[in-house]
């Protein structure tokens, strides 16, 4: 809760499908029984047809009689994050390159501000603007804002930084690519804690049991690490 200085990265190729400066995806979170806090990316990212457990499990707990199963449907059901790659201006995590996952209110009020002709591409590294997120509230009282400087900047004025800020840029693609069927439905039960297939698959599945953390409220919003490189 609070404000954040934000500088919004322009994309590893900006106005392209897979690598603009945002990734929007359908994710569901506390799926695990081992892992609540890792999200799982829905097959319906890609494809609204596609067949996907998860989305089956909200539809069978929705139809339930039972009070306990509605609420958990609520919990579990597919939530729209549009996944962008930023560096914070403050805090601890003052000039590291990482992924946020923007609620809608967040990645609309971009939007508009990028259509406004007063303040255009604030994704720009030369000629963009720190932004300002605002979250206010708690749980389903949570509201967003964004404000922009009034003053257009670079991203920094060191040219070599500015190049290696740019390569690096993390690759948001991934954050659309879910795990195939029969994974999730592992993950879901407990059986894995590591995808092998997916945007963030690793060599082989993971059987040990991890330790429950304590569950966080589903509008909670973090700073997600960059995507890992291909194995």
């Amino acid at each position: 809760e609070g404000s954040t200085r934000i500088r919004v990265l322009p994309g590893i190729e900006p106005g392209s499908v897979d690598k603009d400066f945002f990734c929007k995806s359908i994710v569901h979170y506390f799926v695990s029984p081992n892992n609540p806090k890792i999200p799982v990316i829905s097959p319906k990212s890609k494809n609204p047809n596609a067949k996907c457990p998860l989305y089956n499990k909200v539809q069978e707990l929705k139809s339930s009689s039972s009070p306990a199963d509605n609420a958990e449907a609520t919990k579990l059901r597919g939530q729209t994050r549009y996944y962008l790659g930023v560096i914070p201006r403050e805090g601890e995590d003052a000039g590291k390159i990482m992924v946020y996952p923007a609620p809608k209110a967040i990645f609309t009020k971009i939007l508009t501000l990028m259509e406004d002709p007063e303040y255009g591409d604030v994704t720009s590294p030369t000629e963009g603007r720190e932004l300002k997120f605002i979250r206010t509230g708690k749980g389903k009282e949570t509201r967003y804002d964004v404000m922009a400087s009034p003053k257009v900047t670079p991203i920094t004025h060191d040219e070599e930084e500015l190049a290696q800020i740019l390569e690096n840029q993390p690759e948001l693609w991934r954050y659309r690519e879910a795990p195939e069927y029969d994974e999730i439905v592992k993950f879901m039960n407990g059986e894995i804690t590591q995808f092998t297939t997916g945007g963030f698959a690793v060599k082989r599945a993971s059987t040990a049991a991890a330790t429950p953390t304590e569950e966080e409220s589903e509008e909670e919003d973090e700073f997600a690490a960059p995507a890992p490189a291909p194995k």
